[in-house]
């Protein structure tokens, strides 16, 4: 359904037909039969006094009919205030289809909601949004890298969007509201049912700096059919998506394809080929989703300037003629910057030469090393990134070497 095919309702109008509005989205139908009752009848208090021999002429296609029926002979005008009415006491937001907060990002996608529930506020249209999800049961680098682009996207303006789950969605959103940001979690249950519940303190701090959403009727419970339509939410609302360790088959995988169908940028961090957690990842890889190595990389594929730090890896093209006069002064600078580190850095970058290492071979290298054995996971992952940012170090799917002129050789 298009964004022609919408109904106008003038402003002064909107807060007289939210009580309709939200009868028509309690209703035993589909999303895309009440934005076509809408079109026929021009809008919600039009669809409630309709007579109920045109509602069943309206060429509907509905499922369960006889539900549709009994919904329409019990409608009450007391009944219709008093549950909007109640709706507004649980500090519950709507906003159907029409209405001028409506998230205009969710107006293009396919089978648009009809409406959408909110506790604290939606997303700022003229802010710049990023889903960040990925597996439940994640890796101690997954954590680690969850909440790095986090506080950076957040740092840098961009709102951080996921499901609220434990993980990678709920180590993202924290780590962005803990860092100044603001997220919004999109729930497969009803806005006002904390799910899971574990992430409690999650939810509130969402409904403070950010909004809890969701396009399920208030109460409903969480259950599996409902999360798969909820992730079309999280991308739809969202400017792209970052994709942090995934399984081969699993939810954020689909919702990776529901961003890809909605024309969305979909951004991997890619893991290692043995790591059953990168799977997923590395199969979006091949498909041509864009491999991110750094948050500054990621900036800039969302067109957004990160101050002066260069975005990593690539290195200049020497002309050969030059090269021999060049070097001298090239090895002079590289000493000079070298001396500039802690101990504990040039220590770290004499780890590496060209072959690539993995995590574990870098923490293995490093427990011997008097000045890196107390060295967290934590910082070994920011030094990391440190160097790679720096063009010190070059990043292959979850490994690490030096590169070829970097300024740890061990000469």
């Amino acid at each position: 359904m298009t964004n022609r095919n919408r109904i106008h309702i003038a402003e002064w109008e909107i807060e007289r037909e939210q009580s309709y509005a939200y009868w028509l989205m309690c209703a035993p139908i589909g999303d895309s039969a009440k934005s076509r009752l809408l079109l026929r009848f021009g809008r919600p208090s039009g669809v409630f006094e309709a007579s109920e021999k045109a509602l069943l002429d309206s060429n509907l296609s509905i499922g369960k009919k006889e539900r549709w029926i009994a919904y329409i002979k019990e409608r009450q005008e007391e009944n219709v205030k008093r549950e909007y009415e109640e709706l507004q006491i649980k500090g519950i937001l709507f906003y159907p289809e029409y209405h001028p907060h409506y998230p205009a990002k969710l107006l293009s996608i396919p089978a648009r909601p009809f409406g959408i529930f909110v506790k604290g506020k939606l997303p700022d249209v003229r802010q710049r949004s990023l889903a960040i999800v990925g597996a439940r049961d994640c890796s101690e680098y997954g954590q680690y890298v969850a909440q790095h682009f986090a506080e950076k996207m957040a740092q840098n303006g961009v709102a951080v969007i996921s499901g609220l789950a434990r993980g990678i969605d709920g180590i993202a959103q924290r780590a962005a509201m803990e860092a100044g940001g603001e997220s919004f979690g999109v729930l497969g249950s009803g806005a006002d049912i904390c799910y899971p519940k574990s992430n409690e303190k999650l939810y509130r701090m969402c409904m403070e700096r950010g909004g809890i959403l969701s396009t399920y009727l208030p109460g409903t419970p969480p259950t599996p059919n409902l999360f798969p339509p909820r992730n079309r939410i999280i991308s739809g609302l969202s400017d792209g998506i970052l994709i942090i360790e995934a399984r081969e088959k699993s939810g954020t995988i689909i919702t990776a394809d529901l961003a890809l169908e909605q024309g969305k940028d979909v951004f991997v961090i890619p893991g290692r080929v043995t790591d059953r957690l990168s799977d997923g990842c590395n199969s979006l890889i091949r498909q041509g989703a864009s491999l991110i190595q750094s948050p500054e990389q990621l900036l800039e594929e969302l067109h957004i300037g990160y101050g002066k730090v260069p975005v990593t890896g690539y290195e200049e093209e020497v002309n050969p003629h030059e090269q021999g006069k060049e070097s001298g002064k090239v090895q002079s600078d590289n000493r000079e910057i070298f001396s500039q580190f802690t101990l504990e850095e040039q220590a770290f970058l004499q780890l590496f030469d060209l072959e690539l290492l993995s995590i574990e071979q870098i923490r293995r290298k490093m427990v011997a090393n008097l000045f890196l054995k107390n060295i967290t996971l934590p910082q070994t992952m920011e030094m990391l990134m440190k160097f790679v940012i720096m063009g010190q170090l070059r990043a292959e799917g979850g490994y690490y070497a030096k590169m070829m002129s970097g300024i740890g050789d061990k000469k």
